[in-house]
């Protein structure tokens, strides 16, 4: 008998740690292109600020090569406040030879791309390699609907789940995995259609170890309470 009980104990914590693992949608894991995050170049939301006008007050001048670049630090950090208002529509812009987007559609999200469960420190999360990028993402706590809401105050549509996530990417050599935390919401819009928005994004410092976003979500998540 309780050798049959400690079969199932074993068995329900397997379980419960799959399916922490990952997010889910309707019973499948969503994949790590779900969740974008800012490039390692910033490339993305430079063109984003760009397209939608987003102000960009926060400069600093390189006296050596003798430029000033500015950026729109609230954006970057809080960009779910922007769905809505300067962001006025979801649909990816186009960028060089491309199409980018920030919110990604439910209807883009390919389900069946391979996935396994691995553990890089914090616990395991969704692991993939796609077009030989590998990726990862973890789960670091469930939001409530409601402070989804109040993330994306300008957005036409309801928050359905949302969490708060740990992303990375390999890019190789000494750089090795970058990793993000933030907050994403899954958006039903007024025309019905699906999202996952980026909402917040919590400061990295690439002076401090990868776990140092990680640390500011669960800091943040923690004041909430």
């Amino acid at each position: 008998m309780i050798k049959h009980l400690l079969i199932l104990a074993s068995l329900l914590i397997t379980f419960n740690v799959y399916a922490s693992a990952g997010w889910e949608y309707k019973g499948k894991i969503l994949p790590n292109q779900s969740f974008t995050k800012e490039w390692l170049s910033s490339d993305n939301f430079e063109e984003f600020e760009e397209h939608f006008k987003i102000e960009t007050k926060d400069c600093w001048t390189s006296e050596k090569y003798g430029f000033t670049h500015c950026k729109s630090e609230n954006f970057r950090n809080n960009p779910g406040k922007y769905f809505g208002k300067e962001i006025k529509d979801l649909d990816p812009i186009k960028a060089w030879d491309r199409y980018i987007s920030l919110a990604v559609s439910i209807d883009a999200i390919n389900f069946n791309q391979p996935h396994q469960i691995k553990d890089h420190g914090y616990g395991e999360g969704i692991f993939q390699k796609i077009d030989g990028v590998e990726m990862f993402y973890k789960i670091i706590d469930e939001v409530t609907t409601e402070h989804c809401m109040e993330l994306a105050p300008n957005l036409s549509g309801i928050c359905k789940q949302s969490y708060a996530l740990w992303v990375g990417d390999w890019h190789g050599g000494s750089i090795g995995y970058q990793f993000e935390a933030g907050i994403y919401g899954l958006f039903e819009l007024e025309n019905g259609k699906e999202y996952i928005i980026p909402l917040k994004y919590f400061s990295r410092d690439y002076s401090k170890p990868n776990s140092y976003t990680r640390t500011v979500a669960l800091d943040y998540l923690e004041s909430l309470n």
